[in-house]
This record gives C-alpha cells, sequence and structure tokens, in this order.
C-alpha cells in the first residue's frame, strides 16, 4: 500500500528563476530520478503557478515525507540538484521552523466507486 502527500513550495518571485527551474524539472538527471526512487519514492510530480508549487508525492504506507529524503544528501550529484534547486526555493508563509517543502493537511479526496 502507498499513502499520497501534498507538499507546498514557493519559488523565488522572479520570472527568470521561475523558468530556470521550469527548465532544469524538464530535464531532471538520470542518476537524481534513480536517488528518489531508491529512497521509496513511488510517484511524484510537481505542478506550478506563478511563484507556487505543489507536489503530488506517493511514498509506501508508513514513510515521513519530512524525513523521506534526508539521507539523499550523501549522494553527490543528489546534493548538488538539491544545493542548486534550494537557490530558488523559500518556504510557504506557513511553513514551520526549518521546514523547507510544507506537507498539506488532506481536506477532502472524491474516489469512484467500485
Amino acid at each position: 500500500m502507498s499513502t499520497t502527500f501534498g507538499l507546498a513550495l514557493d519559488l523565488r518571485d522572479d520570472p527568470e528563476l521561475i523558468a530556470r527551474y521550469r527548465a532544469r524539472h524538464r530535464a531532471v538527471p538520470n542518476d537524481v530520478e534513480a536517488r528518489l526512487l531508491d529512497a521509496g519514492v513511488e510517484r511524484m510530480a510537481i505542478f506550478n503557478t506563478g511563484n507556487r508549487l505543489f507536489m503530488v508525492l506517493v511514498l509506501p504506507d508508513g514513510a515521513d515525507p519530512a524525513t523521506a529524503f534526508s539521507g539523499l544528501g550523501d549522494d553527490p550529484a543528489y546534493a548538488a540538484w538539491d544545493e542548486e534547486m534550494r537557490g530558488l526555493q523559500v518556504p510557504v508563509p506557513s511553513a514551520k521552523p526549518g521546514e523547507l517543502w510544507s506537507v498539506m493537511d488532506r481536506v477532502y479526496e472524491l474516489q469512484a466507486r467500485p
């Protein structure tokens, strides 16, 4: 089984930086994607409007999105990617201290009936 999470993050409010972020995500390095899959990510999608990002993240049941990526910084390729992305990102106003991607509360879900 899996659990789906929604996470929010802002980009620096600069059209050039936002364009750079979008361009970089059209060509995520294979080794970065491999590290994410190794960390247990089953599915990830990032959506953007203005400078706001919304991530749909699917992890195995019991996984904590706040700590799922904590060991990835040991990988040089992932660490370089993360450093570049963090230079473009800022926490949403409601983020907890030290939090970058903020886990959102699920307030509604609709599913087709079998």
